[in-house]
């Protein structure tokens, strides 16, 4: 198991290397079901980009620095601009200081009040919209995953690793593997995509989620 340390150094380190690096982690959802998971791209050694479930900037600093990590793993990116995500780009030494575990608050922050009658109907409040994006992200408990959200999560997953390309990817495996007729064939062919730069055991572990929730 891994902890906020551990991705502290591991970003440490791909700052002061100095190029250009990817900071991928992996933790548990709250519930134990299946992984949330982002990664920090650093640019040049002095930028960081985050890129973790759309969050905002700010929101994405509050949410990483409360995650159950399961791996972090520090991958250097050889010719390629790892900052593909939307959020801009933050000073380095920020981004450490606020993800380092001897400043982060371990106070517990009391959850959002409920407004009766005021809710999305999956049981998230109006208003709280770190909520509202991880549970936009989250198929409901017990639900088995259709195969539109199948690819969306596959898809979700491989982004991690090939940024706007992912798409494609989980268009080839759907050519082959129809998810609505093979869904562990089709999650078989996103999982070799993923394997190819991380290596099966890797990409084994950030699609068991998925295979979990097959029916």
């Amino acid at each position: 198991m891994a902890d906020l340390r551990e991705l502290h150094e591991a970003l440490r380190s791909a700052i002061a290397d100095g190029g250009q690096h990817k900071v991928f982690f992996y933790a548990a959802k709250d519930k134990g079901a299946g992984l949330r998971h982002g990664f920090i791209a650093v640019v040049g050694g002095k930028s960081c980009q985050l890129n973790f479930e759309h969050l905002d900037n700010e929101r994405a600093l509050v949410e990483i620095a409360r995650l159950k990590f399961i791996k972090v793993q520090n991958l250097p990116m050889i010719d390629q601009d790892p900052a593909i995500g939307s959020n801009p780009l933050l000073n380095a030494a920020f981004v450490l200081k606020r993800l380092d575990p001897d400043q982060v608050s371990v106070e517990p922050v009391a959850p959002p009040a409920y407004n009766a009658g005021a809710s999305t109907g999956t049981g998230v409040p109006i208003g709280n919209p770190v909520a509202l994006a991880i549970a936009a992200f989250s198929p409901p408990a017990n639900v088995s995953l259709s195969h539109v959200r199948l690819k969306e999560e596959a898809t979700a997953v491989l982004e991690t690793y090939y940024g706007h390309s992912a798409p494609q990817k989980v268009a080839e495996a759907e050519a082959k593997f129809p998810p609505a007729t093979h869904p562990v064939e089709f999650l078989n062919a996103c999982r070799q995509s993923a394997a190819v730069l991380i290596g099966m055991p890797k990409a084994t572990e950030v699609f068991k989620g998925l295979y979990d929730r097959l029916e």
